[in-house]
């Protein structure tokens, strides 16, 4: 056992494990799962948890992941991380191959190509906002069955502290594991994102803001929704006045009443005044934007653009830029510690594999059509059968370049014409 820690009264216990042999030990059994705040939190909440996660010497960071737990069911951060962000890399083709040869090993590509792969990259790129992600690969060796899915355990973020590599037992506490503890048998992946606190740290403010902007004017239509009744009357009697008040309440929607003589209805209305638009509404889209452009590093992909040309300049960023750095994390997070774990259960996985994202432009049909049609019309001939893949076009016979004939096809002899002799000439005395 280990201590970490020099505060008075605080300090880590980190605990060794014992281990039998063919005994699966699931660190998650060993901790305790405290209920996630999901309370309404501020912006001094959010201080207090960055500090928390900061301290040199017992930093917790339940508060900072809470928070961010509470946040993330934001519907444009949805948009742009999960549906965008994450989806520029769980859409992209990958590979195996040999980092000596280049070429692509496809029977174990195939070993990766499942369900729980792409629950696992998901999983890793929450690194992204969250700052890390941590899980724990069950039992690899039921990948030697390809049908069979890889289980894994996703430990909580709110337990772990990744100044140390530690996962406390329960938030607040001083006791916990070493994940780089051999007695865990490598068995556990952790991924840690280019940002301290995670890019979610960068939006805090904003999504907070956005939230009361949206509440206020839920708040503000249920208030002026619906216009004000005034009626004047110079009825005095108190049952006059109860019936108008009365009838007041029944109109609803309806706006129509019988009023006595000397009655008179004025509707009141104030939805627009102090153009509630442009106060709630307008600052609920620059917190969107900022939210962007942060995970995506432009508004014009999730957000209305003012042109095509500029969207797919954004686009282009993300693609070139963006996705580029989650591909590299994603693919030194599956060779570092995924291919060796996999590799030490048995599984047919070499030192020299490698796992790659595949960087190739596709291009879309009608562009490489017209390109194979130019090939062809200089003479160069296409292979049938990936056209016919590709085009999903019927090939029943060899691609043949214009103006040449078929080597199957029987040329025609042309018909010999006679030869005319010449006349000799005649004599000069002929």
């Amino acid at each position: 056992m280990s201590e970490r820690g020099a505060r008075i009264g605080r300090k880590y216990q980190a605990y060794g494990k014992e281990t039998k042999e063919q005994d699966y030990h699931a660190i998650i059994d060993l901790i305790v799962e405290d209920a996630v705040n999901r309370t309404r939190q501020g912006i001094q909440e959010w201080r207090q948890a960055v500090d928390a996660a900061d301290d040199p010497l017992f930093p917790q960071w339940h508060g900072l992941q809470d928070i961010y737990e509470y946040l993330s069911t934001d519907a444009h951060f949805q948009s742009v991380f999960n549906l965008i962000r994450k989806g520029a890399v769980l859409s992209k083709r990958f590979y195996i191959r040999s980092s000596e040869t280049n070429k692509e090993d496809k029977d174990k590509t195939k070993l990766l190509e499942k369900e729980w792969f792409l629950k696992m990259v998901n999983e890793m790129l929450e690194a992204i906002a969250r700052g890390y992600s941590l899980l724990q690969v069950a039992r690899p060796e039921l990948l030697t069955n390809h049908s069979i899915e890889l289980p894994f355990d996703i430990l909580p973020k709110r337990l772990f502290i990744p100044q140390y590599n530690y996962l406390v037992t329960q938030s607040g506490g001083h006791e916990a594991y070493s994940i780089t503890d051999p007695a865990w048998d490598n068995s556990i992946i952790c991924v840690k994102g280019f940002d301290r606190f995670g890019a979610m740290n960068d939006i805090v403010p904003n999504l907070i803001w956005k939230k009361n902007a949206l509440q206020g004017w839920a708040i503000f239509s249920e208030r002026f929704g619906i216009p004000l009744v005034q009626i004047t009357t110079n009825k005095t009697a108190k049952g006059d006045i109860d019936k108008l008040e009365a009838m007041a309440k029944k109109m609803g929607q309806a706006a129509r009443a019988v009023l006595p003589m000397g009655s008179t209805m004025n509707i009141i209305d104030s939805a627009t005044k102090g153009d509630p638009y442009k106060v709630y509404q307008e600052q609920a889209k620059t917190h969107n934007e900022e939210v962007s452009k942060r995970f995506l590093g432009g508004t014009m992909i999730s957000d209305n653009g003012s042109s095509r040309s500029q969207s797919e300049v954004h686009e282009r960023t993300l693609d070139d830029k963006v996705s580029e750095m989650d591909f590299k994390m994603i693919e030194y997070a599956v060779n570092n510690q995924l291919l060796p774990l996999l590799r030490q259960h048995g599984l047919p996985i070499d030192e020299t594999d490698e796992f790659v994202y595949d960087r190739t432009q596709t291009l879309a049909l009608p562009k490489l059509f017209e390109m194979v049609d130019k090939l062809l019309e200089r003479g160069f001939e296409v292979d049938d059968k990936w056209m016919a893949e590709k085009f999903s076009i019927p090939i029943t016979g060899k691609a043949i370049p214009i103006g040449k004939p078929a080597e199957d096809t029987p040329i025609e002899d042309e018909p010999v014409k006679p030869v005319k002799k010449d006349k000799q000439p005649k004599g000069f005395f002929d």
